[in-house]
């Protein structure tokens, strides 16, 4: 099969087939697959990760990455959702063009992408807030902004997957 970048790479792309920078063969299961890699990464996250004498901001550099690690996963299954397979139809070989993703296939797609904005996967892990300098020193100190800031985190975060789950 053969299909131009521009099949693959704008987010619009209907393509269910045709992405940049996914993982498996069927991208709703890679993105749990994703989605736990990252988990676990985010797990794991601390001050071992820079190196020995390195400033605690640059932690931060490597927190975005991790955090976001996921991003390729989502926009690859969020594409099957009112997606189409599809090739550039040849003469002879009788193509079928195009062919509507399962009605079944695009639920999953839907609530695999939905389920990366439940607040356990959006909120960064405690211990690692407390350890980027700026918030981690509001924390210690007790600071209400900091506090509040982390609650406002959580009951955003509630707030979106609940008028989301109801619009289902």
């Amino acid at each position: 099969m053969y299909l131009t970048d521009q099949d693959a790479r704008p987010a619009s792309a209907s393509s269910s087939v045709a992405h940049l920078w996914d993982n498996g063969a069927n991208v709703v299961d890679g993105l749990a697959n994703v989605m736990a890699v990252r988990a676990a990464a985010l797990r794991r996250f601390g001050e071992n990760n820079i190196r020995e004498g390195a400033p605690m901001a640059t932690l931060e550099d490597v927190l975005v990455p991790l955090y976001m690690y996921h991003r390729y996963q989502v926009e690859a299954a969020a594409k099957l959702v009112g997606g189409e397979d599809y090739t550039f139809s040849l003469r002879g070989k009788g193509d079928r063009n195009p062919q509507i993703i399962s009605p079944d296939e695009q639920k999953r797609a839907l609530y695999a992408v939905l389920g990366t904005l439940k607040p356990e996967n959006l909120a960064l892990p405690r211990n690692s807030v407390s350890l980027l300098p700026l918030i981690g020193k509001l924390l210690a100190r007790g600071h209400r902004l900091a506090q509040s800031a982390l609650k406002y985190q959580e009951l955003t975060c509630l707030h979106l997957c609940s008028v989301l789950g109801n619009a289902l």
